[in-house]
């Protein structure tokens, strides 16, 4: 709670008069690993900047007591200081990918790094296509694969910037910079941690593109092992596919899949041609089958298998079949309704609107909807309650 205490015995905040852990900076996430001495163990989750630049270290005392004074010996988490390194390095070399493949017009909108993966954030008008994300994730990797040495250097700002180090347009610098340098491919203003040549990240992955806002977009990469992960992954829903297509082999499974769309596009066409000649036969029954009521020829039904513009489109068959007429339709389907609703220009004479009878439908069955006079859809959650809407409208008329 910000209270200074002189020893600490669960968990809380710690100061030091050096550190080798990175404190989290620059959407890079801390180091972690543990601070030990003879009297107390602890497990370092966290490390944050205080206001005056101290490192502010996050333990957890696993064991003994932490007191002030003691001489420690701290270890950062190896392994996920490698990771974290690689996954921030592939972030300059995508911002380097980027300007080359999408435009000189990218610029960074912000990142987050951690161990596990990166997030770029970049300016950027439209959706970057899956072509251009195709090129920069090899490009990427060319650069990886080109074993480009990574050099750190400590300049004046001015000097820097004159070198052509990109900076980030909103962050303030002070008079003196650290400047990142990969091969001629990168050269950027950071403080963080990076690999010493760009093959350590090993492997280069894009998981995802999205937007985050107008004019931002965000892609999420991963390195390493975690990239190879992606990959196997990938390749496994491929095995699968082959595998439900008989295929014995991945050569094919696109051109093969394509030709399975193609024929369930072909089907779903029959399917449809094969209703349409259904409710012909369906029409001429319901009409056949109409209640005379107050002059109107009013029919209720229940309806299947159609989804709203099909019981529209039905609802305007029965219309043109049936004079002076009122069509109330309901498909009830797995819990839910939709409601359709078809009137004469007799019936509208009479007061008798489908957008009224709609909404009093939905209303019923916990939904909404609306329309014109002469025809209107709704919908509800409450399937359960056809019945009674149907006994509400034959009351009404």
């Amino acid at each position: 709670n910000g209270v200074r205490v002189a020893m600490l015995e669960d968990e809380g905040e710690v100061i030091l008069d050096r550190s080798c852990f990175y404190a989290e900076s620059g959407g890079q996430v801390a180091d972690g690993g543990t601070m030990s001495c003879d009297e107390a163990d602890c497990e370092v989750l966290d490390v944050k900047k205080a206001p005056h630049k101290q490192f502010m270290h996050h333990v957890k005392v696993v064991d003994g007591v932490l007191k002030e004074g003691m001489k420690l010996q701290l270890q950062v988490d190896v392994q996920r200081r490698i990771r974290t390194m690689a996954n921030h390095s592939c972030v300059h070399l995508m911002q380097s990918a980027l300007k080359k493949i999408v435009g000189d017009h990218i610029a960074q909108a912000g990142s987050y790094v951690c161990q596990d993966y990166a997030r770029f954030d970049f300016t950027h008008f439209e959706k970057v296509s899956d072509q251009q994300l195709k090129e920069v994730e090899a490009l990427v990797n060319d650069f990886v694969m080109a074993k480009f040495p990574v050099h750190t250097e400590v300049m004046a700002i001015e000097e820097a910037k004159h070198s052509g180090a990109i900076a980030l347009f909103d962050e303030k610098y002070g008079d003196e910079v650290r400047v990142v340098s990969m091969g001629e491919v990168s050269k950027e203003l950071c403080a963080g941690t990076h690999v010493h040549n760009t093959q350590d990240i090993g492997v280069f992955k894009i998981v995802s593109e999205e937007s985050i806002g107008s004019g931002i977009r965000r892609i999420t990469a991963k390195t390493g092992y975690a990239a190879y992960q992606e990959f196997v992954s990938e390749q496994d829903v491929l095995k699968t596919i082959a595998a439900q297509l008989k295929m014995n082999s991945l050569n094919g499974v696109s051109e093969k899949v394509a030709g399975v769309l193609e024929e369930n596009a072909a089907l779903k066409k029959e399917i449809g041609q094969l209703n349409q000649k259904m409710m012909v036969f369906k029409a001429d029954d319901m009409v056949n089958h109409a209640e005379a009521v107050n002059g109107l020829n009013i029919i209720l039904e229940k309806v299947s298998g159609l989804d709203g513009q099909a019981m529209k489109n039905l609802a305007e068959t029965l219309r043109n079949k049936c004079e002076k007429s009122f069509i109330f339709l309901a498909n009830p389907s797995e819990g839910k309704v939709t409601y359709v609703c078809a009137c004469s220009k007799e019936a509208i004479a009479k007061g008798i609107k489908a957008g009224d009878f709609v909404k009093m439908a939905a209303q019923m069955s916990q939904g909404n909807g609306g329309g014109r006079p002469d025809m209107a859809q709704s919908g509800g959650k409450d399937g359960s309650k056809v019945d009674e809407v149907f006994a509400l409208i034959r009351s009404k008329l």
